[in-house]
């Protein structure tokens, strides 16, 4: 029997009662520090402080005086090295065969690690419990049903404890089919975590995006899934409002005429596009990643230039603003604009927020105005040396027609004094003078006729049928004119224009076309007055002029150009000069 009680972990002991040990295990021994032998015949005064003892002589003369056992837990310092122990003690009285209470039998064990890992269980029960998240664990074999839920669960479906452990999954989802159940059941069972988005219905009626994380866990036979819950309807509504933040932005992006974009350079050198606009297709043809990606586009002619710029923005962190030309697969050459704003990175990297033009029509209308610029000086110029040749002319003119006559005349008329004794040479010596007056007349009318014909102020069909006229004389080809306004009376800047176009058109017909006939044409059509100078000549195109015909067809488009009108050159089998004008009556502002 002592053999027996030697191998019980727990402290077994008898006492007199005096309070004496009669008998005590191994235990026993062991806590006390001591061996059996030393123990027996001995109180507990022997082994503990006298306060300790009093205490326990004291519990052993209740149940001596009054027979009835005693159980209840008590701290206690362990003789042998002082550790303070907590023990579940139950002590009963001994009784011998006539009834009378002899001494006190006891036993004891060592409850302190079964108390502390309660306290942490209890710990953790209140940590679960009083969680903010909702944390729950499901019967796998039973359909799901709740098994355990703390109070943020029972908050979060609106129901109570009691009515959530009588639900099961599908209450609260009605999405989770049986099929759905039985492979998260096999999953979970096979180790596999469960984590996902749903929608989890209240008691109210009310919908709330969640997410939920699940794990197998096999407790006192119980196969369960037990995880918990998560509310994310903020960051669903924060990703909603990103979202819209970010449509907004693309929405904007796409309506505005240029390709909006991010550029990095990481601290290696290295560059790429974060974000770059899908306008790149609507403006260049090609896809976002295609305009930018290595720059595999750009002109070789101006890949070292475009990454110069870059590189010294990067240096320097002033705003990158280049031009340059990329190679498109569709459309071929184009000129580019970028302009970009950058910033440095923690890390040392570059990052640009810029954006690019399309450049193409702007260099185009660059250079054709510059194109026209240079036309217009050289028009200038050959106008001025028209004008000289002009001039000079004129001056001609007059010296030759006027000035050697005048000078013939005014010997005449200084030696008519020596005929006045003769009547009949004086009367022949003034013949002569007049009829020198009359041809210098005509000479000076013709000189003024060239400057401004006369005839104009008979009407502008009048003035063509006499220019025509001359024409034809000098020419010898022949020219018909033909209209619907005899009479027309234009504004005196319209009819001296066209007048003069006129003459500039036959005058290149003349020297130019090798035309056999001319017809010129002057109607009103509309609102507009159109001449049309038409031969059956060799034909004609801008790019198959020579120098002055350029010149020509340059004076008469700019002559027209003032007066808000048109003129286009055509080559079909001869040429036709169409000249249109906004039609004007006389009295009228030539630009009113």
């Amino acid at each position: 029997m002592n053999d027996l009680l030697d191998i019980v972990p727990d402290l077994i002991w008898q006492k007199g009662a005096e309070g004496v040990y009669l008998h005590c295990n191994h235990a026993l021994a062991q806590f006390y520090g001591a061996t059996k032998a030393e123990i027996i015949g001995r109180t507990a005064f022997d082994f503990f402080p006298s306060d300790q003892a009093r205490v326990l002589q004291a519990q052993d003369m209740a149940i001596l005086e009054t027979g009835e056992s005693l159980t209840h837990e008590e701290w206690v310092s362990c003789p042998s090295d002082g550790r303070h122990l907590l023990f579940e003690s139950k002590r009963a009285p001994l009784i011998d065969e006539t009834g009378n209470v002899i001494g006190v039998l006891g036993i004891a064990r060592d409850i302190t690690s079964r108390r502390a890992m309660e306290g942490e269980a209890n710990f953790l029960r209140e940590l679960v419990e009083f969680s903010a998240d909702p944390i729950f664990a499901l019967d796998l074999k039973d359909g799901f049903q709740m098994k355990f839920a703390n109070q943020a669960t029972c908050k979060h479906f609106g129901v109570s404890k009691s009515e959530l452990l009588k639900m099961r999954a599908p209450d609260w989802n009605q999405g989770l089919s049986h099929e759905k159940l039985d492979t998260i059941r096999s999953e979970l069972i096979s180790g596999k975590s469960q984590f996902f988005e749903t929608l989890h219905r209240r008691k109210d009626g009310s919908i709330v995006p969640v997410e939920v994380s699940a794990n197998y866990l096999l407790h006192a036979g119980q196969h369960l899934a037990a995880g918990y819950i998560r509310d994310i309807s903020r960051r669903k509504a924060a990703e909603a409002e990103l979202l819209a933040s970010h449509k907004k932005l693309i929405d904007i992006t796409s309506n505005v005429p240029c390709v909006i974009y991010e550029l990095s350079r990481s601290k290696e050198g290295k560059y790429s596009f974060p974000f770059i606009g899908n306008t790149a297709e609507k403006f260049f043809g090609v896809k976002p990643e295609q305009l930018c990606e290595d720059f595999s586009l750009t002109h070789p002619e101006d890949i070292e230039g475009l990454y110069g710029s870059i590189e010294e923005s990067a240096q320097t962190l002033r705003p990158w603003y280049h031009e340059y030309r990329i190679i498109l697969p569709c459309e071929g050459v184009r000129w580019v604009l970028g302009n970009a704003f950058p910033s440095k990175g923690e890390d040392g990297s570059v990052l640009w927020h810029g954006y690019l033009v399309d450049l193409t029509k702007v260099k185009l209308t660059e250079s054709a105005l510059q194109q026209s610029q240079d036309q217009l000086r050289q028009l200038i110029g050959h106008q001025d040396r028209i004008r000289e040749d002009e001039r000079k002319r004129v001056a001609k003119d007059i010296h030759d027609e006027l000035g050697q006559h005048l000078l013939a005349m005014k010997i005449d008329i200084s030696m008519l004094p020596q005929l006045a004794g003769e009547p009949s040479a004086l009367n022949e010596g003034v013949e002569a003078i007049m009829e020198q007056i009359d041809s210098k007349v005509k000479a000076v009318r013709a000189i003024i006729n060239d400057l401004r014909p006369s005839v104009l102020d008979l009407g502008l069909f009048a003035a063509l049928e006499w220019q025509i006229g001359e024409f034809q004389q000098q020419s010898g080809i022949a020219c018909v004119l033909v209209g619907n306004e005899e009479e027309l009376q234009l504004d005196d800047r319209q009819a001296t224009s066209l007048f003069r176009i006129m003459q500039e058109a036959l005058n290149n017909v003349q020297q130019h076309a090798s035309a056999s006939q001319v017809r010129v044409e002057l109607r009103v059509l509309h609102d507009e007055v159109v001449l049309k100078i038409a031969d059956d000549g060799v034909g004609v195109s801008d790019g198959g002029m020579d120098h002055n015909k350029k010149f020509g067809l340059a004076s008469i488009r700019e002559r027209i150009g003032m007066l808000d009108g048109s003129a286009k050159l055509e080559s079909n089998n001869g040429t036709v000069l169409s000249v249109s004008l906004p039609l004007k009556t006389q009295g009228q502002l030539p630009f009113s």
